[in-house]
């Protein structure tokens, strides 16, 4: 439990950090003020400055006045934030106000903290790529050595099948046909099987880390010209690239997963809002999260780096969203601005801000309960 909450807290605090980090270097970059950047949630903890070349402590809620920022430690050890200076709309008239930058500067530090979150994701990919990650391998990456420690897992058991009546259960590894070399492909089980329909045959099976014989008497598939045990099979292994390569495919899985994820949000908008059609997908909050975390810390380390890098571009994809609160909900009133010409009245988008962040903690808020009666 203790490790549970431990990764937990780590894995957001690095998300949400590394999002911030992107805001507050694009902002110095482009010369905007920034008053704070903080580790965690206020209150405040404790807070340092550099003011004429030496270091000093900051304590309580003082803020800085003379264009330095403070770095904070807070008590609330989830994430962190950044205090721009008129990230509000306000101090416009000041050259060093991000009411003052031009747009393009403002979007590309609004944007900084997604690009941050996608490029962490390619990073975390491209070293699980070069540690080597466990997924479904094609005969190709067998044949050209990419694929390592190959087998092949029972995912599905067809009804009234000779695999169900000999008790062969979902998650099963196929390891050797009548003790002859381990079965590597979908393709070597279907010729082994060939000429074999009605025969007994005895299979070596693993099952969470137990080997055992299970006899199967393959026959004839409806609908198919060869013998069969009445199963799908996945061709699953670990693939490892060399690390220059490894960032690359990194990269290419990363954007795949986005499209994916993209896919399924849509999916999901549109059944909610039509109510037509079902969606596969389901939607977890902090609870759901702590809890997923904890299973993948215990399935092992390069589990746990995937892991956070699907919560990262779930981050990205969230926050570009053009929804109020959300970065992508700032650069759409930019984007308003640069149509009609002026900004909207900075009244007028700090309510809709302001209620597009209860609308936020309010859905958190039902998830998080939602959660804690599923788990409890």
């Amino acid at each position: 439990m203790i490790v549970t909450i431990v990764a937990f807290i780590v894995i957001i605090g690095i998300l949400v950090l590394v999002h911030e980090l992107g805001h507050f270097a694009t902002a110095r970059w482009f010369g905007i003020r920034v008053d704070e950047f903080g580790f965690g949630l206020p209150p405040r903890a404790i807070g340092v400055v550099k003011q004429n070349g030496r270091w000093s402590v900051v304590k309580g809620k003082k803020e800085t006045t003379d264009g330095n920022t403070i770095y904070s430690l807070n008590w609330l050890p989830v994430g962190g934030f950044v205090k721009i200076k008129g990230e509000d709309g306000m101090h416009a008239e000041d050259e060093d106000s991000f009411s003052a930058k031009p747009k393009r500067m403002r979007v590309i530090v609004l944007a900084s903290g997604v690009i941050m979150n996608m490029i962490t994701a390619m990073v975390l990919m491209g070293v699980v790529f070069s540690i080597g990650f466990p997924t479904v391998v094609t005969d190709e990456m067998i044949s050209s050595g990419k694929a390592k420690e190959v087998r092949l897992e029972v995912v599905e058991i067809l009804p009234g099948s000779p695999a169900e009546k000999a008790g062969i259960q979902e998650g099963d590894v196929i390891g050797s046909f009548s003790g002859g070399k381990p079965l590597v492909s979908v393709n070597q089980l279907q010729r082994s099987l060939s000429g074999k329909e009605g025969i007994p045959v005895t299979f070596e099976i693993l099952r969470d880390g137990k080997q055992m014989p299970v006899t199967i008497t393959p026959y004839r598939i409806p609908e198919r010209e060869y013998a069969g045990i009445g199963v799908g099979l996945a061709q699953k292994g670990t693939v490892k690239y060399p690390f220059i390569e490894a960032l690359w495919e990194g990269t290419k899985y990363t954007f795949f997963l986005v499209g994916e994820i993209v896919n399924a949000f849509y999916s999901f908008a549109k059944t909610a809002v039509t109510g037509v059609g079902k969606t596969a997908i389901d939607v977890t909050g902090p609870v759901g999260i702590a809890v997923l975390t904890g299973k993948v810390v215990d399935m092992g380390f390069v589990y746990l780096l995937q892991f956070t890098a699907l919560l990262s571009i779930n981050l990205a994809i969230i926050n570009i969203l053009p929804f109020p609160a959300l970065d992508g909900g700032r650069i759409l009133f930019l984007l308003i601005e640069a149509v009609r010409g002026r900004p909207v009245r900075k009244e007028v988008e700090a309510l809709v801000h302001n209620i597009g962040l209860a609308a936020l903690l309010a859905l958190i808020v039902g998830i998080t309960i939602r959660d804690v009666f599923r788990l409890f």
